[in-house]
């Protein structure tokens, strides 16, 4: 609706326009108007609240953690052993074993027919339970015993030997004997008894002095 206004009369003083009638006014009231709508949407444009601050992560116990290890089983020595057989072994197979079943070893060394270094008897039979860590004794062979060499056939009553040679007549070394033997360079014969070779000439039982 459009308001009529009466002409002031002639020679009154016409009114004076309000403020915000005037193009200075309404200049006024548009950029309070534009203020306002750029605050109503800045005012949008931001989040209701604050935005909650993203919680520090925690390490997790199960990740820190070491990976569990199963406890090894350690090895126990029983108290009781079975002695094993190791009659006929070689000696280093034989100490091996022994030593395996928790006993202890010992060695003696005998002549024999049998390989030398075989087992020819152990001090405990084979299967008998005993105290874990007890001492087995082995016998072990060194070999056949070695022969004696023959003894000389010595003529009776001389020191040192004189081999008998079937009757046949000694001389001392050096003498003027015709032999065919005759002793030892140097030596001094002791004569007990029968002299049959002469050698002690002046009888005192020393001979080729």
């Amino acid at each position: 609706m459009f308001s009529l206004e009466m002409p002031p009369p002639p020679g009154a003083t016409p009114p004076r326009r309000s403020f915000w009638k005037r193009p200075v006014g309404i200049v006024v009231l548009a950029f309070v108007g534009l203020v306002l709508v750029v605050a109503v949407l800045s005012a949008l444009a931001e989040p209701t609240g604050e935005k909650a601050a993203s919680p520090t992560p925690v390490p997790s116990i199960a990740a820190t953690a070491p990976p569990s290890v199963e406890p090894e089983e350690s090895f126990q020595i029983p108290e009781r052993v079975a002695v094993p057989r190791v009659v006929g072994m070689g000696i280093e197979k034989a100490k091996g074993i022994l030593r395996l079943a928790a006993l202890q070893v010992t060695v003696v060394r005998k002549f024999s027919p049998r390989t030398s270094g075989t087992v020819l008897s152990q001090s405990v039979s084979a299967g008998m339970e005993v105290r874990a860590g007890r001492t087995i004794r082995l016998a072990i062979s060194k070999g056949p015993k070695p022969q004696p060499s023959p003894q000389p056939n010595c003529t009776s009553g001389y020191s040192p030997c004189l081999v008998y040679h079937g009757g046949a007549d000694y001389d001392c070394y050096g003498g003027s004997g015709d032999g065919p033997y005759y002793t030892e360079p140097g030596v001094v014969y002791t004569v007990s008894g029968s002299d049959p070779y002469g050698l002690d000439a002046d009888n005192n039982s020393r001979g080729c002095e």
